[in-house]
């Protein structure tokens, strides 16, 4: 009976059922048991050691160990590695001391180990008790170490002094405690450019900069640099490179240093050396105290490197440009000159001066002559008669600043120059005449410098907001970026106009070759039609020869079709009409232009190499598109086809029964951009 209500129970156990019949203390004894038997014997239980554990719960490995134990020690191996010595223990137990304060431990522990006055924490820091006792700000810590003869200058493995230390955290009156003691007031650490009155400048922290100058700290000072070339590093400039205008107040006001005070081994005054750091309020300071800003800065081989406005401009700090600007528009009836000023930014800020001082509700475009705004691709024409190879940049800025536009539409440095060594290839002249022979190799023309313009201010036209990011005040960032975006549109314009142009010269040049440079004999007159396409037009000298020999390959073909098969209404069309549609079925199968390659092969450099690149394919894709016919971008190889071909444009004829057979069989597959050829 027992037996079977113990299976029972067990059962509904095991099923999750509860039991609800009462058991008696005999059967829950049975059942204990019986479960017991059924349970896997427990492992024996392992006897732990009695191994001590490091302080703060660390563990040490058997290579540290090493040093500490020998291998005749009775010790295990393994506890060895675990273990810590009583030195290091005692080294880690001071430095916890000196942090919570705990002076009575401190002065314990140093008079049982006086050698513990030296220690060292291991790691990058290296930090001595002295520097950790100033790091923590532990004023007692730092009186009893100083009173048991502890190094007041001591170093961490960085080269921080105490003195350092206590400067970078404001600790004004650790600072007069150290100085007191003997810290050096001018401990330099070369490779880090450190020393005390930096950290307070690097905070910004007001009287622990003029308790250190109190003290003896050297605002005039040169301090020595390790890496050859590198300036010399003096006080002065961390100051003006933080913009810390409230201590350069106090040290004007103390007498310390003057306005016009100028640094006699450097040869630069105060006002220059800001600008070149670009201390807008620095600068604003010493010219509301009267400094002059018209005094100029000479190197040490007394070589002139301009004023405040001119050393801001090159050092790209166009917020001290902004701020000289305005506080001598302020303050003075005749304009600033600007002679000096070579970046567009500062330029434009000059130019457009009337704009941010005074600004309208309206934006403004700040062209002062109203036919600009008319035609705006007068300025681009204007600029293509002067010959760029005799110019630089600061001359393109000059010329566009004269006509009121922005410097910014003006091409890099970089791009200029690229332009003037790469001139040879793009105004070659293939067919000069007799008494050009003697000249050079290539004359640059004023039609193709135009259409160089036209990519360059397409390529500016790129730009959005110019004047952002500058550090500029928010009105003047917003009228400059207001005065640029309606500059912009009225070049845009003047861009699509000129492509206007250039397209209708191109698409004219079949009748032009049929009426005027094509002979009765079928001979084209090849010089006359070079310098029409080059000297009018603009055509550079390969994509000129590559049009030329398309005429001719167009005109060949066309001459050798019989003229019963053409179509009726394709030998309706003018003879114009008709050398365009070949030249447009030529240009379609053409996908190399040997005349381009032959001009890239002659770039020195990659960069030359690009340069050409990207003109004479974009000008020969535009020479394309003039007769419909629209490719990928060109490369000096094959186009890069696109992953599906576009639907090929035909011309529509209406095909009447009996002509299609003998439309298919013409040579010349008729093109153009109207629609699909109905079938």
């Amino acid at each position: 009976m027992g037996t079977s209500s113990s299976s029972a129970s067990s059962s509904n156990l095991r099923a999750g059922v509860i039991q609800t019949t009462p058991v008696t203390a005999d059967e829950a004894v049975l059942q204990l048991a019986s479960a017991q038997a059924q349970m896997p014997a427990a492992p024996p239980r392992m006897r732990a050691l009695d191994t001590p554990a490091g302080p703060r719960g660390k563990k040490r490995t058997w290579e540290e160990m090493e040093c500490h134990a020998t291998e005749e020690s009775d010790t295990p191996r393994f506890k060895r590695a675990r273990a810590e010595t009583k030195a290091e223990a005692d080294r880690y137990a001071l430095f916890e001391a000196v942090s919570n304060g705990n002076s009575e431990r401190v002065v314990e522990m140093i008079t049982e180990s006086p050698e513990l006055l030296e220690a060292r924490l291991p790691g990058p820091a290296g930090t001595t008790l002295l520097c950790r006792a100033v790091a923590r700000g532990q004023r007692d810590i730092v009186h009893l170490l100083l009173d048991l003869e502890v190094k007041v200058d001591g170093r961490n493995d960085k080269g921080h002094t105490p003195l350092m230390l206590a400067a970078w955290n404001g600790q004004v009156d650790l600072i007069s405690l150290l100085c007191e003691r003997g810290a050096d007031v001018n401990a330099y650490e070369p490779n880090g450019y450190l020393f005390p009155l930096k950290f307070g400048i690097l905070i910004k922290n007001l009287q622990a900069c003029q308790t250190l100058i109190s003290l003896g700290a050297d605002i005039n000072r040169y301090f020595p640099t390790t890496k050859p070339g590198d300036f010399k590093i003096s006080t002065m400039q961390w100051i003006f490179s933080s913009d810390y205008v409230e201590l350069m107040i106090w040290l004007l006001d103390t007498g310390r240093i003057t306005p016009d005070w100028i640094d006699h081994s450097a040869k630069i005054s105060l006002i220059n050396a800001a600008a070149g750091r670009g201390a807008a309020s620095i600068v604003r300071l010493l010219l509301e105290r009267g400094t002059r800003y018209d005094l100029a800065h000479f190197d040490e081989r007394n070589e002139y490197k301009g004023t405040a406005i001119e050393i801001a401009d090159r050092y790209w700090h166009f917020h001290v440009v902004e701020c000289i600007l305005r506080f001598h528009g302020l303050n003075n009836h005749q304009p600033l000159g600007s002679k000096g000023l070579q970046k567009p930014p500062a330029v434009d800020l000059h130019s457009h001066q009337s704009l941010w001082m005074q600004p309208k509700p309206n934006a403004a475009d700040g062209l002062k002559d109203p036919q600009t705004r008319e035609r705006p691709w007068g300025v681009l024409e204007a600029l293509a008669s002067i010959d760029f190879n005799s110019q630089n940049v600061s001359g393109f800025v000059g010329e566009l600043k004269g006509r009121d536009w922005s410097a910014l539409f003006a091409p890099s440095s970089e791009t200029f120059k690229l332009y003037c060594t790469n001139a040879s290839v793009l105004c070659a002249n293939a067919f000069k005449r007799p008494w050009e022979q003697k000249k050079s190799e290539f004359s640059v023309c004023p039609a193709q410098q135009l259409q160089v313009l036209v990519e360059w201010m397409s390529d500016a036209c790129s730009q959005h907001a110019p004047f952002s990011g500058l550090r500029l005040t928010r009105e003047t960032e917003q009228v400059m970026n207001q005065m640029f975006d309606l500059q912009r549109e009225l070049m845009l314009t003047a861009v699509a106009h000129l492509r206007a142009n250039f397209e209708q010269h191109v698409q004219s040049l079949p009748e032009l070759c049929m009426s005027v440079y094509i002979s009765r004999t079928d001979q084209l007159n090849e010089p006359d039609l070079y310098r029409k396409v080059t000297e009018e037009w603009g055509l550079y000298d390969p994509v000129a020869r590559a049009a030329l020999r398309l005429v001719k390959d167009a005109y060949g073909k066309l001459q050798r079709v019989d003229p019963q098969r053409l179509p009726p209404k394709f030998a309706a069309l003018s003879p114009g009409e008709q050398l365009g549609h070949v030249m447009a079925q030529l240009l379609d199968e053409w996908d190399k232009v040997p005349e381009i390659v032959e001009a890239l092969r002659k770039g020195k450099a990659d960069k030359d190499v690009e340069f050409l690149q990207e003109l004479l394919f974009q000008q020969w894709r535009l020479f394309g598109e003039a007769f419909g016919v629209r490719k990928p971008h060109y490369s000096p190889f094959n186009p890069r086809r696109p992953e599906r071909a576009e639907a090929e444009l035909q011309m529509e004829v209406d095909v009447e029964e009996g002509e299609e057979k003998q439309l298919r069989e013409v040579p010349v597959r008729l093109r153009t951009t109207e629609p699909a050829l109905k079938s």
